[in-house]
């Protein structure tokens, strides 16, 4: 009752703010949050949340018991595969004299993941994202905790995991692996290693968050709802909101998404420039300033 009357309180603190508009992204139907929009509030995008469940199973082993005989084969020959190419170790949990180091490694490589594929996030390409999760994970642990999992290849990092926990449950909020390792299955094997970690510290589950792409089904029991929702609280708001909530944002998604890579690689690239210079990321000349850009050699320049 206290956390509703709290959320109450800071939703009728958000409309006293005199906004047109509130853009809530990526909410779970299984969320306080959500209870609190009611009819007033239009769905913009629907998806879903997969999480593994842990809770009662007597250890990692049993929580793959779903998983078949020729899953588990192929993750041991990718295996083989990556430790064919060097020393290879499995880190859990690292402290936060490493954190920094692998933050911005999982960044890069997210990052020029990526532009290889003619992609883009939003997200993944804000300097001041990643300041954020370099804040977190210096801060002591509190009521979420950072967990930075990786494996490492001849000491340097060819996968990192970031995971943020909370009441026994584990966010998957990053998974990043060097591109160059694709064949070697560096991606497969970190979110195994990612969601054994996750097990072996005792979390009731590993969720995975939306959207619902078709490699995590494969370790998903089950799945919550998700859905983006804008509130509009003036009249020009609510056509915004009208707008925004339609089928033409939909499309122009579904086109985006469709796009050829090779045509993304020149697309995007110069979309982020342009983004860059009319400094529409919160708070990015500030990370900037932080030193939070810098990111390992081996990775161009264009794909930060």
């Amino acid at each position: 009752p206290a956390a509703r009357a709290s959320l109450a309180a800071g939703w009728r603190a958000v409309r006293a703010l005199k906004a047109d508009a509130a853009l809530l992204r990526k909410t779970r139907a299984d969320s306080n949050v959500s209870t609190l929009l009611g009819e007033e509030a239009l769905v913009c995008e629907q998806t879903h949340a997969p999480f593994a469940q842990f809770g009662g199973k007597a250890d990692f082993t049993a929580a793959l018991s779903r998983r078949s005989a020729k899953t588990q084969s192929s993750r041991r020959r990718l295996l083989r595969r990556l430790k064919e190419t060097g020393d290879i170790a499995f880190e859990s949990g690292a402290d936060s004299a490493s954190a920094q180091e692998l933050l911005r490694r999982a960044f890069a490589m997210k990052r020029e993941w990526l532009l290889r594929r003619g992609l883009y996030s939003g997200p993944i390409e804000s300097d001041a994202m990643l300041a954020f999760f370099v804040d977190f994970a210096t801060r002591a642990p509190k009521q979420v905790t950072t967990l930075i999992d990786a494996i490492r290849r001849d000491g340097e990092a060819v996968s990192v995991g970031v995971t943020l926990a909370c009441k026994g449950v584990g966010f998957g909020h990053i998974l990043a692996h060097d591109p160059d390792c694709d064949k070697q299955g560096a991606g497969v094997l970190l979110a195994e290693h990612v969601m054994k970690s996750c097990s072996d510290r005792g979390f009731e589950r590993y969720d995975m968050l939306a959207p619902y792409d078709a490699y995590k089904s494969e370790w998903a029991d089950d799945a919550a709802p998700v859905a983006d929702y804008v509130v509009g609280f003036t009249p020009r708001g609510r056509i915004f909101a009208r707008v925004w909530s339609g089928a033409a944002r939909q499309r122009i998604k579904a086109v985006l998404k469709k796009m050829p890579a090779r045509i993304g690689r020149v697309v995007w690239p110069l979309a982020r420039k342009a983004l860059r210079k009319r400094a529409l990321f919160n708070g990015e000349d500030r990370a900037r300033d932080q030193g939070v850009t810098s990111s390992p050699s081996r990775f161009p320049e264009s794909a930060s």
